[in-house]
Formats: structure tokens, sequence, C-alpha cells
């Protein structure tokens, strides 16, 4: 993950918005699948209408972050894909702490995801992903981590359960 923000001739990442960062990334997602990218897939892709991208691509193109030209395609500049991949980065991360470590359902840790990543700190999401490194290597940690969280959750702690096969996580 990037130190610091992203920066352009015409953007600085201070300057996009959530809005901004969700056409970045779906722009970004469809470029992948798709051989050009038009407003239409972008507009079916967000439930908006044509007029709303045809708005929000003038912008995004005036910050440098994408190439477009009315009746044409839509390209990503280098930065608006830089831009793109972080905004994907962070959801990545975010929707496997909620669905790996928190274990909701994909589904609903994908919603949520889409909401904190325009709001969280590259600090606070780089100690999750430090810390789900850290479950998913740790030989302690992950004997039976999410096994053992489902049970809290669902009967609250037991001394029985927290102490089990003589592991540190009573202790933690």
């Amino acid at each position: 993950m990037k130190e610091g923000p992203v920066e352009h001739k015409h953007a600085s990442i201070m300057d996009i918005t959530a809005t901004m960062e969700d056409y970045l990334k779906v722009i970004f997602d469809l470029d992948k699948t798709k051989k050009m990218v038009r407003v239409k897939d972008i507009a079916n892709r967000l439930g908006v209408k044509m007029s709303s991208v045809t708005s929000m691509l003038k912008k995004l193109a005036k910050y440098g972050l994408v190439r477009y030209r009315k009746y044409e395609y839509v390209e990503l500049e280098e930065t608006g894909a830089d831009f793109a991949q972080e905004v994907c980065k962070r959801h990545m991360i975010l929707v496997r702490f909620l669905s790996d470590i928190l274990t909701v359902d994909k589904k609903t840790a994908a919603k949520e995801a889409c909401k904190m990543e325009h709001l969280i700190s590259l600090e606070t999401l780089g100690n999750l992903n430090d810390f789900m490194n850290f479950v998913e290597s740790c030989p302690n940690a992950r004997v039976s981590w999410p096994v053992r969280f489902k049970t809290y959750r669902e009967n609250g702690c037991r001394l029985g359960i927290c102490k089990q096969s003589g592991t540190n996580a009573a202790k933690t």
C-alpha cells in the first residue's frame, strides 16, 4: 500500500470524493472484463442514468483521471488507475476482514466494505491487514480462531472454551 496520497498535477487523494472513487473502481473493474468501457456499461453497473455518468466523466477528465470524449470509450489515465487500484485494495482487505475474521456473510461484507473503504485511514487499514496476516500465519492464533470466535459469539466466553488445548487464548 502506498505511503501518503496519490498525487497528480490536477488531483490529489484529498480531492477525490467517495462517488468519484466508486466510478474509478467500476471503470477499473469493467476494463478487466470488456474490451472497451462505455458510458452505458458504467451506468448499468452503478444503477444511474447515463447523463450522470457523462457528468462525472467530465469531472474525472478535468482531474486527469480518465480519458473521455463524448460518444467515445472511457479509459483510465495512469493516476486514475492508481486511485482505482487503491480503492479496490481497501475494499478487498475490508471484505476479507469482515467475512474471514468477523464471519459476516460475503454479500453483507461486500456492501459494508463499499461504505467503509472511503473513510478508513491508511494506518487503520494497514493495521487490519497486519492483524489478518497475523491470525493466518501465527500457529497459536490460527488453531481454531474463527471457530472459537463463532462459539464465543453464540455462547459467550466459557472458561473451558477459552483455555482449550493449552493455548494462550485465555491470556490474550
